[in-house]
């Protein structure tokens, strides 16, 4: 809150200083306060809660109006740095090189969660698959049918956990809403860092993309292999559960090889909405 207070006195430090630009300094006070108590409430991060603010209520030009300034001819764009949050005097807010970082990382690891869901919920069919071999090789009994429900178990185990660990991807990524508003840009330091990340990260993104596509290519070698072999248990069941796990283990590399080279990327486009 001490944040917008220091930017509420740099909004109104131009005004003349008159009874009426009191009062609306005073009344535009109370409403972020009662705006800041809200959004706290909904457990909104306090960059993003900052942000907001700024956006809904800095518009110095009709603030300037409102109180019968009117509008300086070709006003110069000025920049305030406010405990490390900068903002421009139209409301856009400018992030900084460890505002990057952080949505890099909080877009990595939510990117991680969402491919190890992803992950289970192909791996859950290899439980049945796996299971009903033992059915196979001993015949139908009430052993090797108490055998087979654990596949089912599996199954829906696996599904559960792969839901709810998607789900979960999305948690951290409410805290970075305010990109999506359109009234964010990134600082000249912030772009170059972004640029470099991008570079470095080329190398491993490629690396891990090619990963993934060859473990899903050589997903059906143990199904060919183990076939070819003749064993009943091994054609039935390992070779094909085997499948489902290369294919998982594939699809996961696959969605984690730009987990932060995405993140880069959707930053520098901020400042190429800016430019249009």
């Amino acid at each position: 809150m001490e944040t917008i207070k220091n930017y509420l006195e740099t909004m109104f430090a131009n005004l003349p200083d008159t009874e009426e630009t009191r009062r609306a300094k005073s009344e535009l006070l109370s409403m972020m306060e009662d705006k800041y108590n809200e959004l706290k409430a909904q457990g909104m991060a306090e960059n993003a809660i900052v942000g907001t603010i700024i956006t809904e209520f800095g518009n110095i030009d009709e603030l300037k109006e409102s109180l019968g300034f009117g509008k300086e001819p070709k006003p110069v764009t000025t920049v305030a740095t406010i405990e490390d949050v900068t903002y421009e005097n139209t409301g856009k807010r400018l992030l900084t090189i460890d505002e990057a970082n952080d949505y890099a990382m909080d877009n990595a690891l939510c990117t991680f969660i969402f491919g190890l869901g992803v992950f289970f919920c192909i791996l859950s069919p290899a439980g049945p698959v796996f299971f009903s071999g033992f059915e196979e090789l001993f015949g139908s009994n009430p052993i090797t049918n108490f055998i087979s429900s654990f596949g089912v178990a599996f199954l829906f185990l696996s599904v559960a956990i792969g839901v709810g660990l998607i789900l979960l991807s999305g948690t951290k990524r409410k805290g970075w809403e305010f990109l999506d508003e359109g009234n964010c840009g990134l600082e000249s330091e912030t772009e170059e860092f972004v640029k470099r990340e991008i570079a470095e990260n080329n190398t491993s993104q490629n690396f891990m993309f090619a990963l993934g596509v060859g473990c899903c290519i050589c997903s059906v070698i143990p199904v060919t292999v183990l076939g070819a072999m003749k064993i009943a248990v091994l054609a039935s069941a390992v070779g094909p559960s085997l499948l489902f796990v290369l294919v998982g283990i594939g699809v996961f590399f696959i969605l984690n090889s730009s987990r932060k080279v995405s993140a880069y990327e959707r930053l520098l486009s901020l400042n190429e909405n800016t430019a249009e």
